[in-house]
């Protein structure tokens, strides 16, 4: 399957998705509800490949499932990533991010989160670095290196399934 193909065929299913089109699954989030795709989340999720595996001999019928472990916002971040491929990170989401996605069974959003963190980690570290050697030196003040320096406080990560080669909205133009 070329990654054209898997773009269009993810920006479909998302749009479907915002417009509750095909929904078979509502998942309550401390009362918020969201509507999702059965087939969608049973392939993005562990947990959730328990849970409708258990209820594939009825599947005429909804499927439900109902959290209070996390947010109605982090579950939109999650729930964003598997109909999109990009997720939202910043240094205020990071860790609930990544703690739904082990409720959830998700480890590629886990590995995401983890690299976040290990980059803000790093860059963190050269900013200690940085203030070390300025006290040794009567160089450049310490303003002055750290506009070289790039936080990561709101990166958006994303999966590359060749989206930049799609970006109509139109299934017939796209593949």
């Amino acid at each position: 399957m070329s990654a054209i193909h898997q773009s269009c065929l993810l920006k479909q299913l998302d749009q479907q998705r915002q417009q509750e089109l095909f929904c078979d699954c509502s998942v309550l989030v401390e009362g918020q509800i969201f509507r999702a795709h059965r087939n969608v989340l049973y392939g993005s999720s562990g947990y959730f490949r328990m849970l409708l595996s258990q209820g594939a001999k009825d599947t005429l019928e909804s499927v439900n499932a109902s959290f209070d472990v996390f947010s109605p916002e982090i579950f939109a971040i999650i729930l964003d990533f598997i109909y999109s491929g990009q997720l939202e990170l910043n240094s205020s989401n990071v860790i609930e991010v990544m703690s739904a996605a082990s409720y959830l069974q998700m480890n590629d959003v886990i590995s995401y989160c983890k690299a976040f963190i290990k980059s803000f980690l790093e860059i963190s570290t050269k900013e200690d670095d940085e203030s070390r050697y300025l006290c040794l030196s009567d160089s450049s003040p310490l303003q002055d290196r750290r506009e070289n320096v790039i936080e990561p406080s709101n990166i958006i990560l994303e999966k590359n399934v060749g989206e930049e080669l799609c970006d109509t909205e139109d299934w017939s133009n796209c593949c």
